[in-house]
């Protein structure tokens, strides 16, 4: 019979000898990776102004009382028990309110991107993708057996020669864009890309996870292209304030999603109270979003206008709450980082290989609560430091 323990073991800080080999070539790479001042650690932050969050609008800071009381858990995967009813309100209400016809939840943005694209294109199939796409849209794209290609970004000259290129050949080709670039801020020209996917194989997948909430429905919704796009994705960590994510398309494929993109299928569902907040959340900003969104377009224009040649000649030309300075290598932006911190300013540094070598930057996300004179404060201590 098993001997169950319930009893903790005790640990211990010398590893197994058959185990040293393997923690040795762990332990190497890791020396290699902080000898190059890149070595990523998991920090809590104490009090200081919030300039680094995804919370766009508030909403994460948002108390929604709810009429019900939910179970902690959905108890499996959606396939087994754990797809309650909340999950069908809520994605008839996502399709309805970005104008699609189905909608399907996944458990978060990384895992919707990872099912759609890892499972939609096929052996045969070709994938172009703007060369500055979100980790989980290329991790998507190496889990499936189609043939990519990456284009320049934001550059519809580069894509329309890739589809004229394989669009005569590939029983399909998908488009892959983020309609706004986490990293950069910049928007995607999502009507003239819609144009040039305008043929009868090519199919346009548009990444909305940094414009719900902030733009409306997203940009996708607001020059009216849910006809000319194929899928948009659209997750509910950022302005939403939550965590989850959805693929927004036809109901053929939402079902095959339901039956071939794994990390819908092998994962447990998120619990009722969740699926619930998700549409709670929404409904808020039908009533808050216009004044939040007023807010917050009114910080993004002070920052801008607070900044002096020298630090805003380091910006990247962004109109989002996306706000990124370029350093140009990982030491100074580091530091840059530090000296905010010292101040009580909480932003970024976002070092290679997340963005290319050279251009490692600090990342500013500005919100609808930051005060004017918080971000006063930020803009004096970044345009002291570009004067240095």
């Amino acid at each position: 019979m098993l001997r169950i323990s319930t009893a903790p073991f005790p640990c211990t800080s010398l590893p197994l000898s058959s185990m040293k080999t393997i923690l040795n070539s762990i332990q190497a790479t890791l020396h290699s990776v902080e000898e190059n001042a890149r070595l990523r650690v998991l920090s809590t932050y104490g009090d200081g102004v919030d300039f680094f969050s995804n919370d766009y609008l508030g909403l994460a800071q948002q108390n929604v009382a709810l009429n019900s009381d939910f179970k902690h858990g959905a108890g499996g995967s959606r396939l087994i028990s754990g797809n309650h009813e909340e999950y069908g309100v809520t994605e008839r209400y996502l399709a309805k309110t970005f104008g699609y016809e189905a909608a399907v939840i996944f458990p978060t943005g990384y895992m919707t991107n990872l099912g759609l694209l890892s499972s939609l294109p096929q052996r045969s199939d070709v994938v172009l993708y703007d060369e500055l796409c979100h980790a989980s849209i290329r991790d998507g794209l190496r889990l499936s057996h189609a043939k990519t290609n990456k284009f320049s970004h934001n550059d519809t000259a580069h894509l329309k020669k890739l589809i004229d290129q394989h669009a005569n050949q590939a029983p399909h080709v998908y488009v892959v864009v983020e309609s706004v670039y986490s990293m950069d801020g910049d928007m995607a020209p999502l009507v003239e890309m819609a144009e040039i996917c305008n043929l009868p194989n090519v199919g346009l997948i548009v990444d909305e996870a940094h414009a719900v909430g902030v733009y409306g429905w997203g940009l996708v919704a607001s020059h009216q292209l849910q006809d000319s796009v194929f899928a948009t994705v659209v997750t509910f960590s950022k302005a939403l304030g939550l965590h989850g994510g959805a693929v927004l398309s036809h109901s053929i494929l939402k079902d095959f999603l339901v039956n071939h993109a794994r990390s819908l299928i092998y994962t447990t569902g998120l619990p009722p109270e969740t699926v619930h907040r998700i549409r709670a959340h929404f409904e808020l900003l039908e009533t808050e979003g216009p004044e939040r969104r007023a807010a917050l377009e009114k910080n993004i224009q002070f920052f801008k206008n607070n900044l002096n040649n020298l630090a805003a000649s380091q910006l990247i030309p962004s109109q989002t709450p996306i706000q990124a300075l370029v350093i140009g290598n990982h030491v100074a932006a580091v530091q840059l980082e530090n000296v905010l911190l010292s101040g009580g300013l909480l932003t970024k540094a976002i070092l290679h290989p997340t963005v290319p070598s050279g251009t490692e930057r600090i990342r500013i996300s500005l919100h609808s609560y930051n005060t004017e004179a918080e971000i006063s404060m930020l803009c004096q201590r970044l345009n002291e430091y570009f004067e240095e």
